[in-house]
């Protein structure tokens, strides 16, 4: 699946026909609001060119941008940056969550397509373009709606 199909098919399926008020993560601790405010979260990051601390050593980085690319999911234990938390604010519910979470993709998507050169750093794997965004942001989707039951097991 191309992370085109991803972003207009596959997830606003999920969002619309999967998510109810009842889920619970089968691993984990968030609920499904904080996932969907997570997930929105590392968007609005990648919109952001900012100086950040990457956490990686540096010859390590293309290893990992490699694994953006890899059919690897993230391990269910990967910590969350830091930097995430800054926009990890409290919706009011799971459908303001999705809500805002879907205004955020139709944002992100705007972005990218008036910004074609644009690249940001991410605080676990460096300098990334759009094409590594949009890889990291499938694998990430597809980790979270994973762990909570929304898809089976996947290949990132």
């Amino acid at each position: 699946m191309t992370t085109q199909t991803f972003f207009t098919s596959e997830v606003p399926r999920i969002l619309h026909h999967e998510l109810n008020g009842e889920l619970r993560p089968l691993w984990g601790s968030m609920t499904l609001e904080q996932m969907l405010m997570h997930l929105n979260a590392g968007l609005q990051l990648s919109m952001l060119d900012e100086e950040r601390t990457i956490a990686i050593p540096e010859d390590k980085i293309e290893r990992y941008k490699a694994f953006l690319r890899s059919s690897k999911p993230f391990p269910r234990s990967a910590p969350k940056p830091e930097d995430y938390k800054r926009f990890e604010e409290d919706a009011g519910s799971w459908e303001d969550a999705r809500d805002q979470l879907e205004e955020t993709i139709r944002r992100w998507e705007e972005f990218q397509s008036a910004r074609p050169d644009f690249s940001s750093i991410h605080p676990s794997f460096g300098r990334l373009d759009h094409d590594h965004w949009k890889h990291l942001h499938m694998k990430h989707f597809r980790h979270h709606f994973a762990q909570f039951g929304l898809i089976e097991n996947y290949e990132g």
